[in-house]
């Protein structure tokens, strides 16, 4: 080929890596193979985990849009009749001390006693209705009190009302709030109790998980069916610590004992609310709501998973005390005794039957059967006890 020919084709096929002003352009590298199948994995497992997540984070949502629903309810009709209360021993207060001065200069000796006696008794009258509408009289200086139904404290009421709680240092003084307090019950319940269980499954699987795999380290030997099984002291144990660091938590934010802080939440969790500790400060509490709801719910579970194995247990005592009246072992459902009461005069059981018999009664004792599963009849997978 000529050096015209090539160059009329060179100038035929245009030069993909140069532009129109002859720059060169930078290669563009191709994807490697596989990488965007990956990606599209990995974005379809986030959007599997969010959808199996959304049910579980929708009833959190409800219950927290239901929670600001009551607090706001709460406020509009406690507060406006708090501050009336507060205004109004104030005003009795300013009024004794006006009316102890006139009749100081005007009544003497039996008059003045009876006059004084009067103004006595309409403040304590005063005061009785301040404690009735949930004022502290020694909190009130210069017109001022710290309010139960602002904004914090009826978020924080709400949320005790609905979990049944019910510290009983605040309640509804106004016959609008109790009847509000009444159907804010009734529908709030409920929700909590979904919520509840909700979380409280999602602690069991996860109890559930760690179970199965510590008894598959260090007891790889354990019946499948019953390695998953959570036992009373991990129940214990987990609850134990998680009630100690929301003791350690409440220590700092109220200025309580450990002992104190740790009867609290127990109280708390429990839903007992006998109110004699209540925190002081409402925002540290309400930071705190979603750690009482957890504890509830493991508390829930807590109860629950034991009553699982405490069920367990008894089926296994009312198993054995069965066997020892049948006179049959447990662990291989044979007759056990002596041989005159093993054979006894039954004809269908020969001389070295019982022999046999009686040499398993002395090999694989009581509670060796009870201990050992490899010492279970296959048989009888329903005496099992492992």
């Amino acid at each position: 080929m000529s050096s015209e020919e090539s160059l009329k084709k060179s100038q035929e096929q245009p030069n993909n890596n140069v532009d129109a002003a002859g720059v060169e352009l930078k290669h563009r590298s191709t994807p490697k193979e596989g990488w965007g199948d990956a990606k599209s994995d990995r974005r379809k497992k986030v959007v599997g985990a969010l959808k199996a997540a959304w049910p579980h984070v929708k009833l959190f949502i409800i219950l927290v849009i239901y929670s600001m629903f009551g607090a706001v309810g709460f406020w509009l009709i406690e507060y406006p009749h708090e501050t009336a209360l507060v205004a109004n021993f104030t005003e009795a207060r300013t009024q004794l001390l006006k009316d102890m001065w006139n009749v100081s200069q005007v009544f003497t000796g039996g008059d003045w006693t009876e006059e004084m006696t009067i103004l006595v008794e309409r403040y304590e009258h005063t005061i009785l209705a301040a404690y009735d509408g949930g004022i502290d009289p020694r909190g009130v200086t210069g017109g001022q009190a710290e309010l139960q139904w602002d904004v914090a404290g009826s978020l924080f009421f709400s949320v005790t009302v609905f979990t049944t709680i019910g510290y009983g240092h605040q309640t509804p003084a106004t016959v609008a709030g109790r009847v509000f307090c009444i159907f804010y019950a009734i529908f709030g319940i409920p929700i909590l109790l979904l919520t509840l269980a909700d979380i409280g499954e999602l602690l069991a699987r996860g109890l559930r998980y760690i179970a199965a795999t510590v008894n598959s380290k260090l007891r790889p030997n354990m019946m499948e069916s019953r390695k998953d099984d959570v036992p009373l002291y991990g129940i214990f144990i987990v609850v134990f610590l998680v009630m100690s660091l929301g003791a350690l938590v409440m220590m700092q934010m109220e200025d309580w004992t450990f002992e104190q802080a740790f009867y609290f939440i127990f109280v708390t969790f429990s839903t007992i609310g006998f109110g004699d500790l209540v925190p002081r400060h409402k925002m540290y509490s309400l930071a705190a709501s979603l750690y009482f709801l957890l504890g509830m719910a493991l508390i829930s579970t807590s109860f629950s998973l034991s009553q699982d194995e405490v069920g367990r247990l008894l089926k296994k005592w009312g198993d054995l005390k069965a066997s020892c009246k049948k006179r049959v072992c447990p662990c291989c459902a044979n007759r056990v005794g002596s041989e005159l009461e093993v054979g006894g005069d039954d004809p269908g059981v020969s001389g070295q039957d019982k022999t046999k018999l009686v040499t398993r009664k002395t090999q694989i004792g009581l509670p060796i059967g009870i201990m050992r599963g490899d010492a279970l009849s296959e048989d009888r997978k329903e005496d099992r006890f492992h």
